[in-house]
């Protein structure tokens, strides 16, 4: 639910302002050039932590598969997703577009497998009551934050001001739908307590339910959807760099695109070779709290923006607009801040404390950031 009342937002902001970067420029346009380089600051490096942790993650898939080194075949990862965006955003779609259709094929194989089991247990029991329940919640929502990728793709796409808010919506449903149907056959075909135990614990429900077999499917297509995850944070994140760059919050290196692909192949160099320094000292599972909280963020100042511009700026063309509003206070924007901020509170203490930081820095950078490049 609020996913798609956060996705709501974003349609209307990327209807508005169809340029690549999404929520650092929205932010600029309603609060200025400073908030809007603190928050890419925080969506970059969130993106290249998450980038870092995913590469770390296809290095243990591909180790436990073959047997080779995690840290240096994350550095490939990392190479591989760096030479694929280079080459073109046409070809990074394909190659992306193909690997969500075999991590949607997995999903659907462990809906298959485990249906069977659907009625032998409870769907209702919380272990840890309501404050496990918001914990697992405010862990697992970054799996809904890719529909922002979308927006910061708005200049490569066709029609945008249409296409994009459909294209967002459309992802949230099909995401909550695959997402709900996975949690409701997992949970019913093996306990909760051997998930919460497994590393790998899609695999062991394929295992459980379809032999050893399936689950080697399933290793090998998590193999292919933590490369498509990494490749996609390094795509978008050197758009939301070029995007910022060109709107005067980045210096000019970020905007060099190539003479013939005019890919950014300059902010995405900067970007993996940061990622790759990441991946030689990466906790996955804090990475995963930081990049929620920092989506958190990105969550409440999108919202703040609907709101701020609805009263500022009403004459504004808004080919896609929310629904509800009470004078020029739009209703879902409002409520998505109030579950946002309820969610965040469950968020992991230290993850809250290195995003505290990473603002800091992007607060005390902002005026040379922004300075520098209005000098040039």
């Amino acid at each position: 639910v609020l996913a798609g009342m956060t996705g709501l937002a974003y349609a209307e902001l990327a209807s508005m302002f169809p340029f690549a970067g999404a929520s650092p420029v929205y932010v600029q346009e309603a609060f200025g050039r400073h908030a809007g380089f603190v928050l890419g600051w925080l969506r970059l490096s969130v993106s290249v932590l998450t980038a870092a942790t995913v590469a770390i993650g296809f290095g243990g898939y591909l180790a436990d598969l073959v047997g080779l080194p995690v840290v240096g075949t994350a550095l490939f990862a990392l190479l591989l997703a760096f030479a694929i965006v280079v080459v073109g955003v046409r070809e990074t779609i394909a190659v992306t577009v193909v690997m969500t259709l075999l991590e949607a094929g997995g999903l659907l194989l462990i809906i298959a497998l485990g249906s069977d089991a659907i009625g032998s247990r409870s769907l209702l029991e919380m272990p840890f009551g309501i404050a496990g329940l918001m914990t697992g919640a405010a862990l697992v929502f970054f799996a809904f934050e890719g529909f922002e990728q979308i927006a910061t793709l708005s200049e490569e796409t066709r029609d945008p001001t249409r296409t994009i808010p459909r294209a967002i919506l459309l992802a949230i449903g099909i995401s909550a739908l695959l997402y709900g149907l996975v949690a409701i056959t997992s949970t019913s075909a093996i306990s909760w307590q051997q998930l919460a135990r497994s590393a790998s614990p899609l695999s062991e429900v394929a295992r459980e339910a379809g032999g050893p077999t399936a689950a080697r499917v399933l290793s090998s297509i998590a193999l292919f959807a933590t490369f498509n995850t990494g490749l996609m944070m390094l795509a978008t994140a050197a758009r939301r760099a070029y995007g910022m760059a060109n709107r005067g919050m980045l210096p000019r290196l970020f905007r060099v695109v190539g003479a013939r692909r005019k890919t950014p192949w300059a902010a995405a160099l900067v970007l993996t070779l940061c990622a790759a320094l990441m991946a030689l000292v990466c906790d996955i599972a804090f990475a995963a709290h930081t990049a929620n909280l920092a989506v958190f963020l990105a969550f409440i100042a999108v919202n703040a923006t609907v709101i701020w511009l609805r009263w500022t700026r009403p004459e504004a063309a808004r080919p896609f607009r929310i629904p509800l509003a009470v004078g020029n206070v739009p209703v879902i924007p409002l409520a998505s801040i109030l579950g946002t901020v309820a969610l965040a509170s469950f968020s992991e203490p230290k993850a809250a404390l290195l995003v505290l930081g990473l603002l800091a820095a992007g607060a005390a950078l902002a005026p040379f950031a922004v300075r520098g490049e209005q000098e040039d």
